[in-house]
């Protein structure tokens, strides 16, 4: 062992550019694969942590159109919790999940909005949530017992204990009431469900009062746990027919998806929801870069050969066998790869907290939750030294011992055709990385600036609090004479996030072939003008004319277009318990994720009003917020002002599509600076080769010019064959991801044109500087090189 250190250490400092590309070449690889290999783990890690996360399954409703498309959605109705519990056999428990959002504030303290959700008793017997200080038994039963997280905790109470105090809750548009304090829980974040309070599952606390229809709205989360030994695909044919037996016209059947799957299920909404193709997408990059690393080392080693002829035949005259001699080469590469390695740990630790930031994830190397990262770490390492190291080993211990003492190595067609296919893969690899790069950043640039069909910028949002609640009159007054804002107006959503759906509608002139589902969007006047919508017809609803707050309905253009509605304006339409009719057709914009297409939708006058939404002239940005603030202290002194802005939410409707589209240009990027490492090797292994060739041309005449021109074509050959293989495998993979979004860019052939260009200029460059380099050689050296 000691002579094999003594062996690297001397063949480091002969050849230190080479081995330094060489190990580096091979560190950012591994560095790479493994901070890939932390952002796969994170993403396919969501709530696997449950206890019972093997019989955990969100149940979910599928709509088979007319047109043969399938459409999912998440929400279903309140009463199928309990009749689940009630009436099959099949089903150990389930409950209802409820997101909402309420303003909390301690007495004589300010108040906050907080995003959490309201559940049924069996939700704690499911879930597998942390409970650090208090009882959690009475949350979901008591109706005025909350638990709450740690931050909450935290924000509200400071060092104080905050089992057993109060906190006064508000859902808009009224109060309702002190609760108690009666647990704090901890709550990791690698889940689709995320929350910070958990509290009863009762209407009125959510703002949606006593009335309601249970069977007809589909606006709840509900999660089942199944008995042991019944089967996702039996439950599912169980349950077939379930909602129609209630809602005879009904078009939805129930699925399940399993809880661990929800955060990677591109078929429902879920907050930062992410893809499994991203995963496969990263995956196959990490294979990839390591492969060109190891293929660097690979073309390194071979072309190191060269200069070891001597110690190879020095061994084997010694008596040391092809095993000897392969068992040798092995261990230098592990030991190689082992330093690679401990660089390359460096550089993650270094790197760490930056590629956390862009991904949007608190990314850790070592910690109580992946105590098998170091095992896998070391078998990366291992793999990559098999991968790198036994081609190398049999190559160099295969050499004739006669060729090698007369200074000549035969090199057969088996060992050509495989350093071949190296160099083909490596040039392919670059290729379908740049292209790759380029799509996928085209299309995040897409999602960020395309038109919506509405206004985002300028605009307001505020989730009024108890106080402005009791003032409303005063404060809509205030808020159109006040002369920086522009527009003022209230709904039960904004754009980007999920409505409520409904299938309890009906039409005038309706056919049994048309959609019945249907996203309700409920407003407030002057909607469209705040945000900027166009009318295709009709008008929208007028304060001056009473009957638009009872008996008028809005369309979009999906909604009359799926519905088969000719002459909309004026025909009756029925939506829940409310019959009216059709007065305006807003043009299509998109109200969702840019993945969804644009689905019918009725804007329904005073539905779930709590959102206020305000439009402010350009530059007056400033002066608005104190205008609110002031508002805010007059009418609502013991109130919290807060806000945001529009198309900050929107952005980060779009935050994994921005996050998966900056780590692959970067990780791309990595892969094609190691990309150019193993040019540089390539082409010196290939220099090398033709060292003794060079000199022979050098002394019949042949030029610098001529020298290049020769050696070149085979550059252009490489990559001729490399755009072969690259551009139909980039169009395939690229097609698909670019399936995930209902609206997307068409893929450019320029990007394919331009990834060819640059990926021949690299090897242009570099093949230049080494034929100028083994140019210069005195030919008589050349000529006695071998």
């Amino acid at each position: 062992m000691k002579k094999i250190f003594r062996n690297i250490s001397r063949l480091i400092h002969r050849n230190l550019l080479v081995s330094v590309i060489n190990i580096l070449g091979l560190s950012i690889g591994m560095a790479v694969c493994i901070i890939i290999l932390l952002w796969v783990r994170d993403e396919i890690s969501y709530d696997k942590f449950h206890d019972n996360s093997d019989s955990l399954y969100m149940v979910c409703e599928k709509t088979l159109l007319p047109s043969g498309d399938i459409e999912y959605y998440g929400q279903t109705p309140m009463l199928l919790s309990q009749a689940l519990r009630d009436d099959y056999p099949e089903v150990k428990t389930a409950s209802i999940y409820w997101r909402r959002m309420l303003l909390f504030k301690r007495p004589g303290g300010q108040a906050f909005t907080e995003k959490g959700c309201l559940v049924e008793p069996q939700f704690l017997e499911m879930f597998s949530i942390e409970f650090v200080k208090g009882v959690s038994k009475s949350v979901g039963s008591d109706l005025r017992a909350i638990a709450i997280s740690e931050k909450m905790a935290d924000k509200y109470f400071g060092n104080e204990d905050p089992i057993g105090k109060s906190l006064q809750v508000t859902a808009y548009p009224e109060e309702i009431g002190d609760f108690k304090v009666v647990a704090v829980f901890r709550y990791p974040q690698n889940s689709c469900m995320q929350f910070d309070f958990i509290a009863p599952f009762v209407l009125k606390y959510g703002g949606y009062g006593e009335k309601f229809d249970k069977w007809d709205l589909d606006d709840f989360d509900t999660f089942v746990q199944l008995n042991d030994g019944v089967t996702q695909l039996e439950f599912e044919r169980t349950i077939a027919g379930l909602k129609k037996k209630h809602i005879p016209e009904a078009r939805e059947d129930f699925f399940l998806i399993p809880v661990s799957n929800i955060h990677l299920d591109s078929r429902i909404w879920s907050p930062d929801a992410g893809s499994m193709k991203d995963v496969y997408i990263f995956s196959t990059l990490a294979i990839l870069v390591l492969i060109i690393a190891c293929i660097n080392y690979i073309n390194l080693t071979n072309a190191q050969a060269f200069t070891r002829m001597k110690e190879i035949g020095i061994r084997k005259v010694a008596g040391a066998g092809t095993k000897d001699i392969m068992k040798q080469f092995f261990i230098e590469s592990l030991l190689t790869s082992l330093l690679a390695l401990f660089i390359g740990i460096i550089l993650v630790i270094i790197s760490l907290p930056y590629f956390s930031e862009i991904a949007g994830k608190d990314l850790k190397l070592f910690s109580a939750s992946s105590y098998s990262m170091p095992v896998e770490i070391l078998l990366l390492a291992l793999f990559a030294a098999a991968l790198s190291g036994l081609y190398p080993a049999y190559y160099i211990s295969s050499f004739n011992i006669q060729d090698v003492i007369k200074g000549k190595i035969s090199v057969g067609s088996n060992r050509a055709f495989l350093r071949k296919a190296l160099v083909l893969f490596q040039f392919a690899a670059s290729v379908f990385l740049i292209i790759g790069t380029l799509v996928i950043s085209s299309q995040v640039d897409y999602l960020n600036n395309r038109d919506l069909g509405f206004h985002k910028e300028n605009v307001i949002i505020l989730n009024p609090t108890a106080g402005i609640v009791k003032n409303w009159v005063t404060f809509w007054t205030e808020m159109q004479r006040y002369p920086g804002i522009e527009n003022i107006t209230v709904s039960n959503t904004i754009p980007g996030m999920n409505e409520s759906t409904t299938d309890n509608i009906d039409w005038e002139g309706r056919t049994g072939e048309a959609k019945t589902t249907i996203s309700i969007v409920g407003v407030y006047w002057n909607f469209t003008d705040t945000l900027g919508m166009k009318m295709k017809e009709g008008r929208f609803f007028d304060q001056t004319i009473q009957t638009d707050i009872t008996e008028s309905f809005v369309l979009n253009e999906s909604a009359v277009k799926a519905f088969g509605l000719s002459d909309p304006i004026g025909k009756w339409f029925k939506v829940l318990d409310r019959r009216g009719k059709i007065i305006g057709v807003v043009k299509d914009y998109n109200h969702r994720n840019l993945k969804d297409s644009i689905d019918p939708m009725v804007f329904y006058f005073g539905y779930g009003l709590d959102t206020v939404l305000l439009r402010y002239k350009e530059g007056n940005l400033e002066n608005t917020v104190s205008f609110l603030e002031g508002t805010y202290k007059k009418l609502a002194p013991d109130d919290t002002f807060s806000y945001k802005f529009l198309d900050d939410s929107l952005k980060k409707e779009y935050r994994a599509e921005q996050q998966m589209g900056s780590l692959f240009r970067y990780f791309a990027m990595f892969a094609v600076l190691i990309s150019c490492m193993g040019l540089f090797g390539l082409t010196l292994y290939a220099m090398q080769r033709k060292t003794k060739e060079i000199g022979i041309r050098k002394v019949n005449g042949a030029t610098v010019g001529n020298l290049l021109r020769y050696l070149l074509k085979e550059s252009t050959i490489w990559v001729l064959l490399a755009n072969i293989i690259a551009w139909p495998l980039a169009h395939i993979a690229l097609t698909g991801w670019l399936e995930n979004f209902a609206y997307r860019v068409s893929i450019n052939p320029l990007y394919f044109v331009f990834a060819s260009v640059l990926v021949y200029i690299i090897s242009v460059l570099v093949t230049i500087y080494q034929t100028y380099k083994a140019a210069s050689l005195n030919p008589i050296k050349a000529l006695r090189y071998e």
